[in-house]
């Protein structure tokens, strides 16, 4: 997910979503065939949701899962621990 979402790739997962993360950045089937399909459809016929679940998942990777950032999460956890 985080590879699509960086280049600015909507997400469509066939039952994983943590954190409900594809709320704004692409779908979930929830393990459901024929919801993935329809879905799926619905990303190729829709150029404005592609591009907005694209662009959204682009500001969350920049947001949350850059290098400094994670150094800087991992750095807190691990002073709070000494």
């Amino acid at each position: 997910m985080a590879e699509a979402m960086s280049a600015k790739c909507p997400v469509l997962t066939y039952k994983v979503n943590p954190d409900n993360i594809l709320k704004n950045t692409g779908f979930c089937a929830e393990g459901n065939n024929k919801k993935l399909h329809l879905l799926f459809d619905k990303l190729l016929k829709n150029k404005k949701i592609r591009t907005t679940f694209g662009e959204n998942g682009y500001k969350y990777i920049k947001e949350n899962h850059q290098k400094d950032i994670i150094i800087t999460k991992i750095t807190k956890l691990l002073t709070k621990s000494e």
